[in-house]
C-alpha cells in the first residue's frame, strides 16, 4: 500500500469496498434468481475488516430506515457515513447489502461470505419479519459503533493518522429514529388529547 495514503479512511473504505464490486447485471436479473456476488480480488487487513463491517451496519440501517419510510433519516445516515468513509466505499457496501436483503427475500438460507456474521443475522431477522424494523435500529447503531471502535484502535496501534469520531445520529437526534407513518400517528394522537382535554 502507498504509505502516502496509508491511514486515510476514504482510501482505507475504498480499496477495501472495492472488493466487492457488483456485477451491474446481478440485480436485475430474474425475480426468482437471487443475485451473484464475485469473488474477492485481494486480502484485506484486519483494520480494514473492521471499516467494511461497521459500514455493513450503517448500510443494513439506512435500507431498514428507507424501507419504513425514514427517508430523512435515511439520507441523513447516508451523507453523515459516507463523509466519513467516502462516497465510493458507501455505494459498494449499498450495493454488498443491497444484494443480500434481495436474495434473503427469495430465498431464507441465501448467503454472501463476505458479509459479517452479525449483520447477516440482523438481515435474516428483517427478511423474515419486517415488521421488527424499530426494534433492531438500536442493535445496529451499537454493534456500528463496536467495529468503528476496533477499527480506530487498529489504526491508532500502527500509528496511522487519527480517524473522524463516529456518532451515532440518532444520539444526536435525541431518540430512536421513527418511520413517517409513527410520526404521523403520534401527531394524530396529540390532537385527539388536545380535542378531549377543551
Amino acid at each position: 500500500m502507498n504509505e502516502s495514503t496509508s491511514g486515510d479512511p476514504y482510501h482505507d473504505a475504498s480499496i477495501f469496498a472495492s472488493m466487492y464490486i457488483l456485477n451491474s447485471q446481478s440485480l436485475g436479473t430474474a425475480s426468482s434468481t437471487p443475485p451473484v456476488i464475485p469473488t474477492g480480488r485481494s486480502s484485506p487487513t484486519m483494520s480494514n475488516i473492521d471499516l467494511m463491517h461497521f459500514l455493513q451496519t450503517q448500510v443494513l440501517l439506512y435500507h431498514i430506515l428507507h424501507d419504513i419510510s425514514a427517508r430523512t433519516e435515511a439520507n441523513d445516515l447516508a451523507n453523515h457515513i459516507s463523509d466519513m468513509v467516502g462516497p465510493e466505499a458507501w455505494d459498494l457496501a449499498e450495493d454488498l447489502i443491497e444484494a443480500l436483503l434481495t436474495g434473503l427475500r427469495l430465498d431464507a438460507e441465501y448467503d454472501i461470505a463476505e458479509v459479517c456474521q452479525d449483520v447477516y443475522s440482523i438481515a435474516c431477522q428483517y427478511t423474515a419479519e419486517p415488521e421488527c424494523a424499530s426494534r433492531l435500529q438500536r442493535p445496529l447503531e451499537r454493534l456500528g459503533t463496536l467495529y468503528w471502535e476496533l477499527y480506530t484502535a487498529s489504526e491508532a496501534a500502527l500509528g496511522r493518522a487519527p480517524v473522524p469520531a463516529f456518532y451515532p445520529l440518532s444520539r444526536l437526534m435525541g431518540g430512536p429514529y421513527s418511520s413517517a407513518a409513527e410520526e404521523s400517528e403520534d401527531r394524530a394522537s396529540g390532537e385527539e388529547n388536545v380535542d378531549a382535554g377543551s
